[in-house]
């Protein structure tokens, strides 16, 4: 089996290394640090922007966290704004990053580090971010839960997934978390299990009949639809799917009162904690799909506008150097000393490969054209009585743009 991404995962904690900032440099000044890592950002994050405000007098690093990241950091750059460091918004595209960010030449990273999905290079082959980790997609699921429910082997097909869901239902147990109210969560399953699914039967989105079945029975979408109008039928979301919330939903999948969750491994740090291990949770490819889904952590680069370079790229260097993000933030860690986390060695153990997933911009495009938007189109269908109808509304929209 082919383990992309393995070779890449680390950079951000290597490459960074080889030029250490004198402790009695003579950088000062402030500067804005945005972190996505909420539930982070007041203690681990910030703690972080006080050594080094310790180990550099004169220097204030401000760190700014608020929900719903992306839609922020987007807004702002429509409005030509970002932060002097940040991640960056979904919305810029690698042919403008030389416009808006500095280049990282100074900091020793390598073109051929530069991560899955090509985040952080610019199209001028020049590198503006650094990714802050790796991850990988799969069914999360926590081991009390399963053997409650008397299931001793993840399921492997889609009906051994509707018979797991039965078993966990049984027991009081809610079979699978959807988070249905959080949109970005939904993506799993509209953009990254319809890529898997292509890539499963050797497809690419970049064909134009696949673009144009796209909600049909045999279209990848159209699957994805089904099959969750299937497991809605099947209960495997349970009685709290419309009122759970995200920070519960956590607690409940840590406390073993729910049984899965289709996330990255980033997920598994949250649910942990300091009361739970890891080996109290395992992953397994969705069932019916032979491969698993790498993907990159947002990037974070450094406006070319801040009034403070030099202090934002100490601080970006900081960051990186010894783990001291990935530590702060309560990161997932794909190697140890030992080696291969041992989640991943079970997750790996089951797929044919890993896999990035596909660009579908094209299909967003169209469908932002159509005005669809396929997350709110599968809550739509989740709680409709007659669901069959609603997706072909949306098919004959989408058709409509293929004339």
């Amino acid at each position: 089996m082919r383990l992309l991404g393995l070779t890449i995962t680390f950079f951000a904690n290597l490459v960074l290394c080889c030029k250490s900032e004198s402790k009695t440099s003579s950088i000062g000044g402030e500067i804005s640090f945005f972190s996505n890592n909420t539930d982070k950002a007041s203690i681990g994050i910030k703690a972080l922007a006080e050594d080094f405000q310790s180990e550099h007098p004169g220097t204030t690093i401000q760190v700014f966290a608020y929900k719903r990241a992306r839609e922020h950091l987007d807004q702002l750059f429509k409005a030509g704004q970002l932060y002097d460091v940040a991640p960056l918004p979904l919305t810029m595209e690698q042919q403008v990053f030389s416009q808006y960010l500095l280049p990282l030449d100074d900091l020793g990273v390598r073109t051929d580090d530069v991560a899955v999905e090509g985040k952080g290079l610019g199209a001028d082959g020049k590198v503006y971010a650094v990714v802050t980790g790796v991850n990988y997609l799969g069914m999360i699921y926590n081991r009390a839960a399963f053997a409650k429910a008397g299931i001793s082997t993840p399921p492997r097909t889609f009906d051994e997934l509707l018979s797991a869901c039965s078993k966990l239902a049984r027991v009081n147990i809610t079979p699978i978390e959807l988070n249905y109210r959080e949109l970005w969560t939904l993506e799993r399953y509209t953009r990254s299990l319809t890529s898997l699914i292509l890539t499963s039967a050797n497809q690419s989105v970049d064909d134009i009949e696949v673009q144009r079945s796209w909600l049909e029975p045999q279209g990848a979408m159209g699957k994805v639809y089904r099959m969750m109008i299937e497991m809605t039928n099947k209960q495997c979301f349970g009685d709290r799917m419309l009122t759970s919330l995200w920070d519960e939903n956590k607690e409940r999948f840590a406390n073993g009162l729910i049984g899965m969750s289709f996330l990255e491994t980033w997920y598994l740090p949250q649910v942990t904690g300091s009361s739970k291990s890891e080996a109290d949770f395992g992953m397994f490819p969705f069932p019916g799909v032979d491969f698993v889904a790498v993907t990159s952590d947002g990037a974070i680069g450094i406006s070319n506008k801040t009034a403070n370079p030099q202090l934002s790229l100490a601080w970006l260097k900081y960051i990186f150097e010894g783990n001291r993000l990935h530590q702060a933030t309560n990161s997932f860690v794909v190697r140890t000393e030992t080696g291969l986390n041992p989640i991943l060695t079970d997750l790996f153990a089951m797929t044919k490969a890993v896999v990035p997933i596909q660009d579908l911009i094209n299909i967003l495009g169209r469908a932002e054209g159509a005005g669809i938007n396929f997350e709110t189109v599968l809550q739509e269908i989740l709680v409709a009585s007659e669901p069959e109808k609603i997706i072909e509304l949306y098919r004959e929209q989408w058709l409509a743009t293929f004339k």
